[in-house]
């Protein structure tokens, strides 16, 4: 039996990931932030709430928020680890810096009890207006 609007994925084999979150920009698929986790879907599901007191969370779930509000498609690209989740996730920041790619990931995050959450807001939105002007690559 099918389930025709349902998407299929494999079963884990190993209770850690690795992926890559990113939209398409003139038909590539551009990468704006990498992470780790071993709670799987549970990470997207913190995304998807943008939790203040949650600096990470509410940076990348904010973010998605302004590029689908620009009408960018946000997709994950995600592998099981074989090495350490820190080392995987450190390779390919590594090899995305290389690249010259704006990410996430840069961002310095900030303390809940101090930040306003407009003025935070607005420095990820300023974060997506840059990234997608430069297609995501510093020049």
């Amino acid at each position: 039996m099918r389930f025709p609007d349902f998407a299929i994925v494999d079963f884990p084999k190993k209770k850690h990931l690795v992926y890559v979150l990113e939209i398409d920009l003139n038909g590539d698929s551009v990468p704006f932030y990498v992470g780790q986790s071993s709670k799987w879907w549970g990470r997207i599901g913190d995304y998807l709430a943008a939790n203040f007191t949650a600096s990470t969370d509410f940076k990348v779930g904010e973010a998605v928020k302004c590029f689908e509000k620009r009408g960018h498609k946000v997709k994950i690209e995600f592998a099981e680890s074989q090495s350490p989740l820190r080392e995987k996730e450190r390779e390919l920041l590594f090899a995305m810096k290389k690249q010259k790619r704006i990410l996430l990931n840069d961002m310095p995050n900030y303390n809940y009890k101090k930040a306003n959450p407009s003025q935070e807001r607005r420095r990820i939105n300023r974060f997506v207006e840059g990234f997608l002007k430069s297609n995501g690559v510093y020049t």
